[in-house]
């Protein structure tokens, strides 16, 4: 307690107590300016990052001919979608090696007018995309997209094609694949050529395979990494798509496995009609998506389940890695590989033919996989029924 001896001790105490008074103030006053301007700037963030997210990309849907798959490609807003395909053809074709394995030159037989050339609506049916990687993915009556479509149309699924290079001109690609992911709930990864070894850091081995392509892979494994960072969708990957996925996980590959397996099973000796059959053997895994999709969790009957062949390449995973083997030829080769629940790789090509059933099996829980995140695709108020257009028998 402060003794007050004379009228200088209360002037003094008075002095003191309106300082004290006022330091609390301007404390209080500094403390919410503070909060003020952290919510300010949050909201201003806030609304710029949703502007544009709404305004820089929209999806454009290009369909050649009616023989030809429905491609999508990504549009800038404020140019339409007739510049968008222009731009997107243009671009690819500045790249020499890319527009090899490419839509190429050969597309451009038609004129783009006389093409279907749309914004893209969201269907009322569930839409599947499957991701080119060769040349005649983007030819008329294209054998590859028709049996990689025929599986999901069976199912109630509408099939579109993401293009080679669909992503090329874009500085932020990442804008565009989230944006397929609010609206594909299905993302393919096709069977095709090997995955450059500079992309897994190794030297080519084996240069049998012309059409490797650096540019291509990287394009690819961005557009696997950012879909997979949505959350929305299930991922299938076949042959090349299994092993991009391994590889996009920090794997590695046996760039041919013929060269370094003494093992009377012949990987990749199918081609077409001649197709090469063995055997694998489920393994367990954290989430059992393979056995769940085949009703099976005997992991020691190798037997069982017989599978097509037409890999020269097998996966390594990384130890410790998030990616897990679910399935494993007679001589230890990785046929099937999960991560997490939302993302499984085979080996063997589901859409041909087996004897055991399994690719059936497998495209019936995955069209069930990808049918179950539909109900989290926001439709926009606009969309309409857009009649499927098959592809010519």
């Amino acid at each position: 307690m402060t003794s007050i001896k004379s009228v200088h001790d209360v002037s003094k105490l008075h002095r003191d107590l309106h300082t004290n008074q006022f330091c609390h103030f301007c404390r209080k006053c500094q403390f919410l300016a503070f909060i003020f301007i952290l919510l300010f700037s949050f909201l201003t963030s806030l609304l710029a990052h949703g502007k544009n997210t709404q305004s820089n990309v929209y999806l454009v849907e290009w369909q050649p001919t009616p023989y030809h798959g429905r491609f999508i490609i990504p549009a800038l807003r404020g140019e339409t979608p007739l510049d968008a395909v222009k731009a997107y053809i243009e671009t690819v074709l500045k790249d020499i090696d890319l527009g090899r394995v490419g839509p190429g030159r050969i597309i451009l037989n038609t004129p783009l007018e006389d093409g279907k050339i749309v914004e893209f609506k969201q269907q009322n049916q569930t839409s599947v995309l499957l991701v080119a990687n060769r040349h005649a993915d983007h030819l008329a009556n294209s054998q590859r997209i028709k049996e990689m479509s025929l599986p999901f149309i069976e199912r109630g699924l509408t099939p579109f094609v993401l293009p080679v290079g669909a992503s090329l001109r874009l500085t932020k690609p990442y804008e565009f694949h989230k944006t397929l992911s609010h609206s594909f709930p299905g993302l393919v990864l096709l069977g095709g050529d090997d995955v450059h070894p500079r992309i897994y850091k190794r030297s080519i081995t084996y240069s049998e395979n012309i059409n490797i392509n650096e540019l291509r892979d990287k394009l690819e494994i961005k557009l696997y990494r950012d879909y997979v960072g949505q959350k929305n969708g299930f991922v299938l990957g076949i042959c090349r798509g299994s092993q991009l996925i391994n590889i996009a996980e920090s794997g590695s590959m046996h760039q041919d496995l013929n060269t370094i397996l003494n093992t009377p099973i012949k990987h990749g000796a199918g081609e077409h009609d001649n197709i090469t059959y063995h055997h694998i053997r489920l393994i367990p895994t954290q989430h059992s998506l393979l056995s769940r999709a085949l009703g099976d969790n005997d992991f020691s009957n190798i037997k069982k389940w017989t599978v097509n062949s037409f890999h020269h390449q097998g996966s390594v995973l990384k130890a410790g890695g998030h990616v897990q083997a679910a399935a494993v030829s007679e001589d230890g080769v990785v046929e099937a590989i999960e991560v997490g629940e939302n993302i499984l790789g085979t080996q063997s090509h589901p859409e041909r033919k087996d004897p055991s059933g399994f690719g059936s099996k497998v495209f019936n829980y995955v069209v069930t996989r990808i049918s179950s995140f539909t109900k989290s695709i926001t439709k926009p108020l606009n969309s309409c029924d857009i009649q499927l257009q098959q592809i010519a028998n």
